[in-house]
């Protein structure tokens, strides 16, 4: 049973640590990314929070029934990894937009010195109509392919030529 406790007191710590986290990570996103040059809608605040209430209250059920050393301690892994994704997105709320060095959208931040290609738009125009047109892919060096969805074609295509502009793609 002590196990337990230090489990769970030990998953609360981490998640804790996490949090206080946020204001240093957005210091160093502002640093990353410069100036906005132009706001992205982000309709995704709500989850954070339910992301953080079960993070809460899953290693709070171990006090309440036995699942064995191994479950419990992946329950409480679980939780604090569940925890680092919302803080994730909880430190880009209110960021989301394209700015001078970087991409932020689709809780993912893209530099556009990674930038190595767009790869539907290098298709011709025929092919790219079996394509999403509300979203962007984008080939980085470091991060391999990524997908960024917006709510309208009107978005996704402003966005994009304003990327690409700063990109120099």
């Amino acid at each position: 049973m002590t196990y337990k406790i230090v489990l769970i007191i030990a998953a609360y710590i981490l998640e804790l640590a996490l949090f206080l986290t946020i204001p240093s990570r957005r210091k160093k996103l502002q640093a990353l990314c410069g100036n906005k040059v132009m706001d992205i809608k982000n309709h995704q605040s709500t989850r954070v929070f339910v992301i953080y209430l079960f993070c809460l209250i899953i290693p709070a059920i171990l006090l309440i029934r036995d699942f064995g050393k191994a479950i419990e301690f992946v329950d409480c892994g679980v939780a604090v990894l569940a925890f680092e994704m919302g803080t994730r997105e909880l430190t880009l709320k209110g960021h989301y937009g394209v700015f001078e060095n970087a991409l932020v959208a689709g809780g993912t931040i893209v530099e556009y010195s990674d930038i190595m290609a767009f790869p539907v738009l290098e298709l011709p125009e025929e092919e790219q109509a079996n394509y999403d047109n509300t979203s962007l892919s984008i080939v980085c060096n470091k991060k391999g392919s990524i997908n960024v969805a917006f709510d309208s074609l009107e978005e996704c295509k402003a966005v994009t030529a304003m990327v690409r502009e700063l990109s120099g793609k």
